[in-house]
């Protein structure tokens, strides 16, 4: 199947035999990818088979087969039982000769003749040789395999286990588990996967190798992680957003790193739109959309389309405030009569809204630069327009409040630090000098706290919901369960009771916590994946219906 072939240009999923995945682009057949201590290029990978297990031999990755450790372990018991076996054969034919031996001293004896009697020492002696020479030999063999690299060799596995002298002690679960030890130590194998959006998601919320030796080699998925969305959250989102061709949503995401809006976006079938916020003052849109490499690469394998993204377009957080203010003070009359209105007269103090005020880093602004601003400033005022205007059908919110408060640490500690330096070289100039650099740091200051002003989830609602339809759906989904969030489910609950509420009127609201759990099959051990390490709950989805 030609289509099962990996070319250049496509995105791979390479899963390690520890569990741990990554996602990747193969740009260039020379692209070297880390993978840990080892690397592997992109002509290693290029032509290969998805599913297919590359073995590192020799330095260099070549198609090799799957070690199972159970299937290592039967092959161990079974060597051992047919040795048990040649050996309880052996131990009774030499007990049948040494009973004839006997015998036959005993017939000797009676009849009167010179008894010859044999010694085992020499033999015993040579088999003790014999043995050592085994052991030696197969120490050799695995330091020679070892040092060239080829530890994807099954015989490896089975010496190692073998050389242990506790092996034949264990339990058969110890001897299983023993062996997976061993092949996390040795082998150097990788998985090639396609960019499936349950491999994608997979391997963003993935456990990095904190414990590899508690991992499953060659296991069927990886172990998955907190803070992230997972499969069973990706699902929830998708049905409970009511996400289908045609949709215009509005998204929020630092969580999943492109995962949500790729999925949604997939899901939209270029038909609808997908706006997401940024908490930046500025984006990297163009007229035709954004080109490929913009964005996330999970965004990008989760689409597989190398065209510009039409539909796809980033929103400051401000600038979707300060829009919708705007647009209260304008008289309903007045715009009906001004159809060019808002493209020609309306002078919003923003920078994504206004061409007049100048961001090029160089300062100057040659004509053809700025009729290229102006251009996009006109379509971005139309779109916010539309959406102000018309709505969307769903407002999603992906939050990581531990991130947020990492942010606002950091700007905190930088306001700080600019205090300190101010107060020392204030002690250097004159108070009138001094009055004025304080003003000015004052003013820096209201800058940087407006980076952090949008962190706050009930902000976000009072600024999403002036563009959500009436009928739309408003999606929350947090890994953690904060004081916050449940006064917020509050606050929903009595928007339709309550005069004056924070909120617009929401019905259906309701708080749902999502979890997955894997299980192992194992003979006579088949129940659920027992390990601390292992989540089970990914977080908390509130969902709410707009009804004003």
């Amino acid at each position: 199947m030609a289509g099962n072939v990996i070319n250049l240009g496509d995105y791979v999923v390479i899963r390690e035999i520890t569990g741990s995945q990554k996602l990747i682009q193969i740009k260039e057949s020379s692209q070297n990818f880390y993978l840990g201590k080892y690397s592997i290029k992109g002509s290693d990978i290029i032509g290969k088979s998805y599913y297919s297990t590359l073995s590192l031999e020799d330095g260099k990755w070549v198609i090799g087969s799957i070690l199972n450790s159970e299937e290592i372990l039967k092959d161990i018991l079974s060597l051992d039982a047919d040795a048990e076996n040649s050996q309880v054969d052996e131990e009774k034919s030499i007990n049948h000769i040494q009973e004839l031996k006997k015998k036959r001293t005993r017939y000797n004896q009676l009849l009167g003749r010179e008894v010859e009697v044999d010694s085992d020492n020499s033999n015993s002696e040579k088999e003790l040789g014999d043995e050592h020479d085994e052991l030696e030999k197969v120490k050799r063999k695995r330091n020679e395999i070892l040092s060239l690299n080829k530890a994807n060799d099954s015989h490896l596995i089975r010496s190692l286990a073998l050389s242990s002298s506790s092996f034949k002690n264990k339990t058969k679960f110890s001897k299983e588990k023993y062996i997976k030890k061993l092949q996390l130590r040795y082998l150097k194998q990788i998985i090639l996967l396609p960019c499936t959006l349950l491999n994608i998601i997979e391997t963003s919320s993935c456990q990095p190798k904190i414990r590899s030796d508690k991992l499953s080699p060659n296991s069927v998925g990886p172990r998955w992680g907190q803070c992230t969305v997972r499969i069973e959250t990706m699902g929830n989102i998708l049905t409970h957003g009511n996400i289908s061709s045609g949709s215009k949503v509005l998204l929020y995401d630092n969580l999943s790193n492109g995962i949500v809006g790729g999925s949604i976006y997939r899901q939209l079938c270029n038909i609808g739109s997908l706006f997401e916020i940024s908490m930046n003052k500025l984006t990297f849109d163009t007229f035709e959309g954004y080109f490929h490499g913009k964005l996330a690469i999970s965004f990008e394998a989760i689409v597989n389309d190398q065209k510009p993204k039409v539909h796809y377009h980033t929103i400051p957080m401000s600038a979707l405030e300060i829009f919708y203010k705007e647009m209260e003070k304008i008289p309903d009359e007045f715009y009906d009569e001004n159809q060019g209105f808002l493209t020609e007269k309306l002078d919003i103090k923003h920078e994504w809204l206004n061409y007049k005020i100048n961001t090029h880093s160089k300062g100057v602004l040659n004509d053809e630069k700025s009729q290229h601003k102006k251009k996009r400033v006109h379509n971005r005022i139309n779109m916010l327009e539309n959406l102000y205007s018309e709505g969307v059908d769903t407002v999603i919110l992906v939050i990581d409040q531990v991130k947020w408060q990492t942010t606002v640490n950091l700007q905190n500690n930088r306001k700080q630090s600019t205090i300190e330096n101010t107060n020392n070289d204030s002690n250097d100039i004159n108070n009138s000098h001094s009055n004025y650099i304080q003003d000015d740091n004052s003013e820096s200051y209201r800058i940087v706290d407006e980076k952090t002003i949008y962190f706050d989830i009930e902000k976000m609602i009072q600024v999403t919901q002036e563009y959500l339809k009436p009928g739309g759906k408003l999606l929350i989904f947090t890994p953690f369960m904060t004081t916050e969030l449940l006064q917020i489910h509050q606050d929903l609950c009595l928007s339709t009771r309550v005069e004056n509420s924070k909120f617009h009127p929401f019905i259906g609201v309701k708080l749902e916590e999502t979890f997955i759990r894997e299980h192992q099959i194992i003979d006579q051990r088949t129940h659920p994946t027992m390990d601390a390490n292992l989540p089970i709950f990914s977080g908390f989805l509130l969902s709410a219906i707009h009804i004003s």
